[in-house]
């Protein structure tokens, strides 16, 4: 401990990490280090560090340094406004972006002819080719009268894995019902990360409950939050329920994200549930809350919620 003020205390921090693995005779890896950190005692949080290090990384007859500069402050109320207010904004250009090419993505209308040579090629012997047809099918317009058709072609190359399973997952995003809702749902067990990651954006397609609930499972990785959020999104008010439990998650991230979803998807339902986190909440979490309420009873008054 340095010198103490009324409101402050300075600490001075020295840190060294070697390990007991040397190489000519020195530690393999060390990380030296000294600075200060200023400790504020009314807000009891840190207001400022600064620190220098030293990293050092050692081969036979190599040895590589690496300095390192740590520098943070505590951010004034002004700038912590700001920076929350700036992150809105973009967050919001981007979504508006996102929207502006989902609408303006054109669906190409297929004739009969080539619908049954896609067809024809989802039986193929080749997995790519097959993978090849079922990624057109997930681009085209479908056809109403031929849905089930080209879903029920779809569902062996669930089970083929790779390419030609992320592609028939797609497709059946497109071209299938609520009847294939549990197929889709039976993809977000698959390995493949990127299998899930289409099973999840596929059943975004569809205002399933069943789909919700599973998707909603998915927000606590990483791996699957992002897809997951806008699946629950496209949902609409039919993943209200499952997202409603996210705001008691034990990751605060999941939490936030799911007070994020409902201000966009919820309805009157979920202003008890945003209360309710917002008592529990601080900083950003009192914020989304505000915002999260404040949306769902604009959407009450101008006749959208529930859309």
């Amino acid at each position: 401990l340095g010198e103490t003020a009324e409101q402050a205390v300075t600490i001075a921090k020295e840190y060294e990490l070697v390990t007991e693995e040397r190489v000519d005779d020195k530690p393999a890896l060390s990380q030296t280090g000294k600075g200060e950190i200023r400790f504020d005692q009314r807000q009891r949080v840190p207001a400022s560090m600064e620190m220098e290090y030293r990293i050092e990384m050692r081969a036979p007859q190599v040895t590589v340094t690496i300095p390192v500069t740590v520098s943070a402050r505590l951010l004034d109320e002004a700038e912590a406004e700001q920076v929350v207010k700036d992150r809105d904004e973009s967050i919001a250009a981007a979504r508006a972006r996102m929207e502006e090419m989902r609408q303006n993505r054109e669906q190409v209308a297929v004739d009969g002819d080539e619908l049954d040579k896609l067809l024809a090629a989802l039986v193929s012997e080749s997995p790519s080719r097959a993978g090849a047809a079922a990624l057109r099918l997930a681009r085209v317009e479908p056809v109403e009268e031929r849905r089930r058709e080209v879903a029920e072609a779809l569902e062996p190359l669930l089970s083929q894995g790779g390419v030609a399973a992320v592609a028939a997952v797609e497709a059946l995003g497109t071209w299938g019902g609520a009847e294939d809702v549990p197929k889709l749902i039976a993809m977000l067990d698959e390995g493949n990360m990127v299998v899930r990651q289409a099973a999840i954006t596929a059943l975004g397609k569809h205002a399933d409950e069943r789909g919700a609930e599973a998707v909603a499972q998915h927000m606590s990785s990483t791996q699957t939050r992002r897809q997951a959020g806008q699946a629950l999104r496209s949902m609409g008010a039919a993943a209200e329920a499952a997202v409603a439990p996210l705001l008691d998650h034990a990751d605060w991230i999941v939490r936030l994200e799911a007070a994020k979803i409902l201000g966009d998807i919820g309805t009157e339902k979920s202003i008890a549930l945003l209360e309710a986190f917002r008592a529990n909440s601080r900083g950003t979490g009192i914020t989304e809350a505000d915002k999260a309420i404040k949306a769902i009873r604009e959407r009450q008054s101008d006749g959208t919620e529930g859309q």
